[in-house]
């Protein structure tokens, strides 16, 4: 079992940053149009280092964990909003 946290050691963000794009269809290489798609993410950071946030759409704070996280890389973050 993990340990208790408190809800305030994990802030709530709105996250802008540019998503990757792929295709697991056949294409023409030459019409290929792939562009990176921006994306809004809103959830509780729970991880922030050089490389990456992750942010976490539910914790539990009495079992201390979360789930619907998603990782995004530090260099794919056009702007971070803090929200009460």
């Amino acid at each position: 079992m993990s340990k208790k946290i408190k809800q305030s050691e994990y802030p709530i963000v709105r996250v802008e940053w540019l998503d990757a794009c792929s295709w697991n269809q056949e294409y023409s290489i030459k019409e290929c149009t792939f562009l990176l798609t921006k994306c809004i993410t809103v959830g509780f950071l729970i991880k922030n280092d050089k490389e990456k946030m992750v942010i976490a759409r539910e914790i539990f704070p009495d079992a201390g964990t979360a789930r619907g996280s998603i990782s995004i890389a530090k260099k794919d973050i056009s702007k971070i909003n803090y929200l009460k």
